[in-house]
């Protein structure tokens, strides 16, 4: 399975102590229904997610012609096999989606995937790759025959959605025969696609509900006072889904502290509170309650703001370029720092009017940004940036601190045999690194190279140059083509290696690309993942409740958002 799109979303302290627009008051929604019915696996949610995931690989009907099958070690298996579906047993197929199988060229869905699927649709998916051998006239087939039997115990399994799990339709198929030794094969096999259609991938808990107390303070980071008499919300968020499942507005006293009573609320929903200052959303850090923890603290640090570009530094600069015969592919990794202890929002004080200012080549063609958090292992689209004379705005605010936001922006310029790449760089930047694919084009100029180093069969060579002050200018100017096989990347190679296969990071001057695999047994910052993510969902539907964001934006960045949310919370709980 292979995806055009790139996981996750970013800082939420950058999205959120670092977006923040004005948080509307918006209606509390009703509470979900406690419920310990067990789930099953949705084939129809799982046949969109195919479509629009694993389709280009697998084939729109799984039969293992996708557009981009020539690319791949070897075609996939056709899903669409009987054969296949009959011997296929759940638990391993939901595996094999979570692991993938780098050999074949399928990447990992799991939590470590930085395009990670949500566990309950890793099962939707499990139930479409079934549903692709199985027709609906099939399944309602067997639902009629096996009504007709007059089911007892011994068949009972059939109905079972326990029993799909850990078990391959031919295993029911011989357990059912051997039940009904006079009923045809065929009519079998029906009954057997209809139990299939049952299978379950999760029994859910009965909810408890607790009553509660959440409490905060809300300080002022820059002059270190206490802040009152501001809006404050809470939202309460299903861990299921991220759905809200509750709202409450009140106002911040005049001593900074703020106050909700909770009634009756599922015992599993996490809280976030936040408040509006300077039409900026600041968040708290994420918060439970319980029948043994009825009261949660979530204290709000807030800051003034500032016009100063001067204390935005970039502490680093990752560049890999990707070189073909007619075109050179461009990705600049940006960390950010704000080293003061106010917010920046933009020359003008306005964000909407620009904040951080990214240059670009005059002549770059198809740029892209998109925001990474966390460890740099997760990206999501960034549509909120804009382009102007002097290159393109983002329209978040930067939050103070180090590493306060990473943007990841791709472009493309034609190429024959040599070029120069260059554009001004607006604010004092640490030693910039480039990676090159050893494929017969070479960077000249006062940049030093580390030698050739090796990662996944293709060959790279390292460059770092001199450090660059605001005002000053990237310049980078390369020579020759790329030889014929002589390790050039595909444009989605260059992508995987940057953002799919692992973390760039860089140590004494060498770049260590980990892959999914050795960051999925490296430890993993969930906290801190998890109230970034949660942070960023809250700031995406602030944005689209305020207009800034486009109902399609919003969507999209939304279901990755809350993928990968649901990804991290899933792999900590269980």
């Amino acid at each position: 399975m292979m995806t055009s799109k790139h996981a996750r979303f970013m800082l939420p302290l950058l999205i959120l102590a670092a977006m923040m627009v004005v948080m509307p008051a918006l209606p509390a929604f009703s509470q979900s229904t406690p419920t310990s019915e067990i789930s099953t696996a949705d084939a129809d949610a799982g046949l969109t997610i195919f479509a629009e995931r694993c389709a280009n690989c697998h084939g729109p009907q799984g039969a293992g012609d996708g557009d981009m099958v020539d690319r791949l070690p070897a075609p996939p298996r056709p899903f669409n096999d009987p054969e296949y579906a009959r011997q296929a047993i759940p638990a391993g197929m939901f595996q094999a989606i979570t692991d993938g199988n780098l050999e074949k060229g399928m990447p990992p869905f799991g939590p470590s995937s930085t395009n990670a699927i949500a566990e309950a649709d890793r099962w939707n998916l499990v139930a479409a790759v079934f549903a692709l051998s199985a027709s609906p006239d099939a399944i309602a087939r067997g639902a009629d025959l096996f009504a007709a039997l007059d089911p007892g115990p011994d068949t009972a399994f059939i109905t079972d959605p326990t029993f799909w799990r850990d078990n391959s339709n031919q295993t029911a198929f011989d357990r059912l025969q051997a039940l009904l030794p006079n009923t045809p094969a065929d009519d079998v096999w029906a009954m057997v696609d209809y139990g299939r259609a049952t299978f379950s991938f999760n029994g859910v808990a009965p909810v408890v509900l607790v009553d509660g107390v959440i409490t905060g303070q809300v300080l002022n980071g820059t002059t270190g006072n206490a802040a009152g008499d501001l809006p404050a919300l809470l939202r309460a968020f299903n861990p299921a889904d991220f759905t809200i499942g509750l709202v409450l507005t009140s106002t911040v006293n005049t001593d900074g502290s703020f106050q909700f009573d909770i009634t009756q609320a599922p015992s599993d929903w996490v809280y976030m509170a936040s408040v509006a200052y300077n039409d900026i959303s600041f968040s708290s850090d994420i918060g439970r309650l319980g029948a043994d923890e009825p009261s949660a603290a979530l204290p709000i640090t807030i800051y003034d703001p500032t016009t100063d570009a001067s204390v935005i530094s970039i502490d680093q600069l990752h560049i890999i370029m990707n070189v073909t015969a007619t075109q050179l592919e461009v990705n600049e990794l940006y960390t950010f720092s704000n080293n003061a202890n106010q917010v920046y929002v933009g020359d003008s004080g306005d964000v909407n009017g620009g904040t951080v200012l990214i240059p670009l080549p005059p002549d770059a063609q198809n740029p892209a940004f998109q925001r990474g958090f966390g460890s740099l292992d997760s990206f999501v689209p960034a549509n909120e940036l804009f382009p102007t004379d002097a290159g393109w705005r983002d329209t978040l605010p930067l939050r103070p601190g180090p590493n306060s936001m990473n943007l990841l922006v791709r472009y493309t310029l034609p190429y024959d045999s040599g070029m120069t790449v260059a554009h001004s760089v607006p604010y004092d930047t640490t030693i910039p690194t480039i990676i090159l694919p050893d494929s017969g084009v070479t960077l000249v100029g006062d940049w030093q190279s580390s030698g050739p180093q090796d990662f996944q069969g293709q060959t790279f060579v390292q460059y770092t140059g001199a450090p660059v002050n605001a005002g000053g200018s990237l310049s980078i100017t390369l020579e020759g083509k790329p030889r014929s096989g002589g390790g050039a990347v595909a444009i989605n190679s260059t992508t995987q290696i940057l953002i799919g296969a692992g973390a760039l990071v860089l140590v004494a001057g060498i770049a260590i690309i980990a892959t999914q695999r050795a960051r999925r047994n490296a430890p993993i910052e969930e906290p801190a993942d998890r109230e970034e993510l949660l942070a960023t969902l809250v700031a995406l539907d602030d944005a689209y409740a305020n207009g800034k964001i486009s109902a399609a934006d919003y969507q999209q960045e939304r279901q990755q958002v809350k993928e990968e949310l649901m990804a991290i919370w899933n792999s900590s709980d269980s």
